[in-house]
């Protein structure tokens, strides 16, 4: 973090600083090239200056820009060719089958864990049966296991047990 702060503090910094560096560079040169420098000249070439002072200013958040959105494709990119989830997580019955009579999702002591590590479980014993066209809220304070049991239907944790 202080890396990037004192790398923003010097991009900022010298982008502010350049049109006077180019202004007076610009300067210098034509009076080092023998040339006269008029109050004619200069002001003309001070409102030319003032006048590329913006796109001077708004170059670097261009790049800046350009930079953000090549890391943020290449992080769309890898999350989009990432492998998929594991086929065997959740098992689809058909509706012929005596557990799935008029069920959609049925999970009978499950067991679910977010690592493989054994003897740390994020569920455990798990029983749901929601029917076809129901409509159900897991509801409960933070931290309870809300989010991790949908992900566990989803198919998105270790399935350490279940039967089914």
């Amino acid at each position: 973090m202080r890396k990037s702060a004192y790398l923003r503090a010097f991009s900022v910094f010298f982008w502010t600083a350049t049109p006077l560096l180019v202004s007076a560079t610009s300067f210098v040169v034509f009076s080092l090239l023998g040339h006269n420098l008029t109050a004619e000249i200069a002001f003309t070439s001070l409102s030319l200056f003032n006048i590329l002072r913006f796109p001077l200013t708004i170059a670097p958040r261009v790049v800046q820009s350009v930079v953000e959105s090549k890391v943020s494709v290449e992080r769309v990119q890898k999350y989009l060719l990432a492998e998929e989830l594991d086929k065997t997580a959740v098992t689809r019955g058909e509706s012929s089958d005596y557990h799935m009579h008029d069920t959609d999702i049925l999970v009978k002591d499950g067991t679910f864990s977010w690592t493989e590590e054994t003897g740390h479980y994020s569920l455990r014993n798990i029983n749901i049966k929601i029917k076809k066209g129901s409509l159900v809220a897991v509801v409960g304070p933070v931290g309870s296991g809300k989010s991790t049991l949908l992900y566990s239907l989803l198919g998105e944790l270790i399935k350490v047990r279940s039967y089914l």
